[in-house]
């Protein structure tokens, strides 16, 4: 509902570079994009707080992209996208239901034998 045409083109953006990478690194840079373009278009600063951590996670976790997920990304962050853009917060849920069901299912696939692994807080300060 805070959404401004700025940030509709921010996320845009983000959405197309992530439909344009070709490899991880490209891929992450966008699709940190996205949600640092989703948290400012929320109107609340601390919505945009833990995306560095969790970008760090991701990295020291050595987490992958592949091409099928890195496709299925940028289609249901294209939902999250349109959803924003039409204030539909129902469907904006959904997508991003959909999303995180789509993360859990490739962790899950690809790196169940760090699944079990626990850290602390104090482990993501070293990360970071």
């Amino acid at each position: 509902m805070r959404r401004s045409a700025m940030n509709m083109a921010g996320l845009d953006k983000a959405v197309a570079n992530i439909n344009a990478a070709h490899d991880g690194r490209a891929f992450l840079a966008a699709y940190h994009d996205f949600w640092v373009g989703v948290a400012a278009a929320s109107g609340n600063a601390l919505f945009g707080l833990p995306i560095p951590a969790l970008a760090a996670i991701g990295r020291s976790g050595g987490l992958a992209s592949t091409e099928d997920g890195r496709r299925r990304a940028h289609m249901l962050c294209n939902r999250i996208r349109s959803a924003i853009g039409a204030c539909d917060c129902v469907a904006a849920t959904r997508a991003v239901e959909d999303l995180h069901a789509m993360i859990t299912e490739i962790i899950t696939l690809r790196y169940s034998g760090r699944l079990p692994r626990t850290f602390s807080w104090a482990d993501v300060r070293e990360i970071l």
